[in-house]
């Protein structure tokens, strides 16, 4: 059988943890460091824990080869996504949290205030609008199956899960609280989630295990200070001018740890807020289940770590726990119900889980495995589930956005397809509408709903292929070739050749003079070669400046970054294991040693077959192998391209060009563009010539951010 490989199963983890943590500050760069010794204690746990699980992976995979495919590889799919819903509230941006399908196929849509409330609702939000007027926290948008906003009502609570009933009521749940509508929005009936009907005896015992799991983490913080303090006191040993600016790095990256590990020990010791975190755990909810008598409830366990399913009746009476710590990936544990019975989509043993009402397990089917009809891949899947009227089971893949079908007897039957979603472990609601055959899968990354059509009515190409098409042969063109990050000093740089060009009189020379800025003092020689400028900088002064630049000469045939080659980096187990998740295969290769914060990249390479290298920078650290790019559209903003590793999105970039030398990168995000920075294309550079005038020293202070 053809296994699924680690760096494929755990990707969208690697994403998430490697981008998630550096971009936004929590972890720097230096946490990779060259020396295994040098990482800040916290990351080696996780370095330990990532390796132990890898090898746990790789021993499956090796195990599983053995067992042969007998289902075979995944044929074409039925169906194809021909366009998106996204969802909205008056017009703004809307926070998209779960959806489902009512009897006639409109698309019931749970939307959130992204961490406000909407106010007080209308009048003519619901013919009954909830208790008072509290503020709105949510709403249920009904939209058609063309996607035509049909109606929103309001909920006092943020609803995270949404179901629908055969007699067409629905019930929908979060924050600890559940509610019945009908089918026209009125409100039938709210109270609290059937778990929070607990005796007194079991929430007392709730809040002890976790003030015993607040004091091991205590423990363990407190040891990972005594390591850090080791760890500062070597660095201030050396006389502060005796330091390098990689020492002044590390000591301020270990204060901030310092300062983030002391922090959560004051909030673990903290009885209220102990007391907080498991109401806060309990009352999540993360999914709705409806069989023909019970209405099943899964949320947060409020023993620890894991999911609880709670029975009860229609109307909320009769509440009994029926399973307890299931496992779930990023917050993410869906079940749906059959007639007599309750599905599980256990994302972290990558199966399908079948019980009975009581909980009591019936079968399972699946494995991990992305190539095989009744496997599922990336990270931990299949994320969510949905039961067919004639039992059979739709399944949805998280960072893959495939769709797959199998009986009630766990066999596999039909690929749906694959939907067009980011990559990373994140709730990927689906539902099938047997009407119109059509299938809807939930795209949180840009608030949308994916609608799949059959093959047969879909057009030859879709608006969204047809605008990849333009961006391919339109700035796509333009954007392939080799790019490299311009610094401080290459503005510098850029600026002395232009006024040494300025001052040309004529002759095969060049002067110019550039006004002193900064800290970091360079030497620019500007040199006429067979009327070919060529510049060389010289490092004289070092401070604020990356070791590994101390003393570095180069010469280019136009104004470049700041930058030396560096030997190949050998990376951390950290860094290895990070790069074979992410599909690398190779030790990163030589990387520009530049000191701009927050790059996505220092250089990166797109070619015309859709390859793409990166190198340094917090995405392009780890030398990739694999990774591939395709565009998506262009317009006045620029060109938009996804970067892909095996297949699946690995970020998303907004290229914006300045000139056809110089294009502006950055991450595209919900319709921002964050960490931009500017870049200039490499050009061919000429064979090497003689000087055929004397050189001009141009002394510069350049100060490198």
């Amino acid at each position: 059988m053809v296994r699924q490989s680690a760096a494929a199963c755990w990707r969208g983890t690697a994403v998430l943890m490697v981008s998630g943590l550096v971009a936004s500050g929590m972890f720097s760069r230096e946490l990779f460091a060259a020396d295994a010794d040098e990482a800040v204690p916290a990351v080696r746990l996780v370095e330990a824990k990532v390796v132990e699980e890898t090898k746990e992976v790789e021993a499956t995979e090796a195990a599983d080869e053995a067992d042969g495919d007998e289902l075979g590889q995944l044929a074409d799919p039925t169906h194809k996504q021909v366009r998106k819903i996204v969802v909205k509230q008056d017009g703004h941006p809307a926070s998209l949290t779960t959806f489902c399908l009512d009897a006639d196929g409109n698309i019931l849509a749970c939307i959130s205030s992204r961490g406000g409330a909407y106010g007080v609702p209308p009048a003519k939000a619901a013919e009954k609008p909830m208790e008072g007027a509290a503020p709105v926290l949510s709403y249920v948008q009904k939209y058609s199956p063309e996607g035509d906003l049909l109606a929103a009502w309001p909920l006092e609570f943020n609803a995270t899960a949404i179901n629908v009933a055969a007699d067409r009521t629905i019930f929908v749940a979060g924050m600890g609280r559940i509610a019945r509508l009908s089918d026209k929005g009125e409100l039938l009936t709210v109270a609290d989630t059937p778990n929070q009907s607990r005796s007194e005896e079991d929430a007392a015992a709730e809040l002890a295990q976790a003030k015993e799991a607040n004091a091991k983490r205590i423990e363990l913080f407190e040891r990972q200070l005594e390591i850090i303090g080791s760890s500062v006191a070597k660095i201030e040993e050396i006389p502060a001018d005796e330091r390098t600016a990689r020492d002044t790095a590390k000591l301020e990256l270990y204060e901030r740890q310092q300062t983030i590990y002391k922090q959560q020990i004051e909030l673990l010791r903290d009885p209220k807020n102990v007391t907080r975190t498991v109401s806060s755990r309990s009352k999540t909810v993360t999914a709705l289940a409806l069989s023909e008598k019970h209405l099943f409830v899964c949320c947060g366990s409020s023993k620890g770590s894991g999911y609880d399913v709670w029975r009860c009746d229609f109307d909320f009476q009769n509440a009994k726990s029926v399973m307890s710590g299931l496992g779930g990936c990023c917050g993410q544990c869906d079940i749906q119900a059959l007639a007599d019975g309750l599905v599980v989509a256990e994302n972290t043993r990558f199966r399908v889980g079948v019980y009975d009402v009581d909980g009591k397990s019936v079968t399972s089917f699946g494995d991990r495995d992305r190539t095989s009809k009744a496997g599922f891949g990336s990270c931990c899947n299949p994320m969510n589930v949905r039961c067919a009227s004639n039992g059979d089971i739709i399944t949805a893949e998280s960072s893959i956005g495939n769709i797959k079908r199998f009986g009630a007897d766990g066999k596999f039957k039909t690929f749906i397809g694959k939907a067009k979603v980011s990559g990373g472990c994140k709730h990927v609601a689906v539902s099938w509408d047997e009407k119109r055959d059509r299938y809807y899968l939930m795209n949180i990354t840009d608030q949308s709903i994916c609608v799949m059509v059959p093959k047969a009515e879909a057009p030859e190409f879709t608006e969204d292929e047809l605008a990849a098409k333009e961006a391919r042969e339109g700035l796509g063109k333009k954007l392939v070739g080799k790019w490299s990050i311009i610094t401080a000093a290459d503005r510098a740089e850029a600026k002395a050749a232009a006024e040494a060009g300025a001052a040309k009189d004529g002759e095969d020379s060049a002067t110019g003079t550039v006004v002193a800025e900064g800290q970091s003092r360079f030497v620019v020689t500007v040199v006429e070669v067979n009327g070919q400028r060529i510049i060389t900088r010289t490092t004289e002064s070092t401070q604020d400046v990356p070791d590994s630049t101390e003393g570095s000469t180069e010469a280019t045939s136009a104004p470049r970054a700041e930058v030396t080659e560096a030997a190949p980096k050998k990376s951390t187990a950290l860094g290895r294991v990070i790069g074979s998740l992410l599909g690398a295969d190779t030790e990163a290769p030589a990387v520009r040693e530049v000191n701009v914060p927050n790059a996505l990249f220092h250089e990166i390479e797109l070619f015309a077959d859709g390859r793409v290298v990166l190198s340094g920078g917090t995405y392009g650290r780890y030398g990739l192998s694999g990774t591939t790019w395709e565009p998506i559209q262009q317009g006045p903003q620029g060109i938009e391209i996804d970067v892909l590793s095996d297949g699946v999105q690995f970020f998303r970039l907004n290229g914006k060009f300045e000139n056809d030398n110089e294009v502006t990168l950055g991450l595209s995000s919900g319709g921002s563009v964050q960490m931009a920075h500017s870049y200039r294309r490499e050009q061919t550079k000429p064979a090497a010539t003689k000087a055929a005038t004397a050189n001009i020293e141009v002394r510069i202070d350049a100060e490198v951010k």
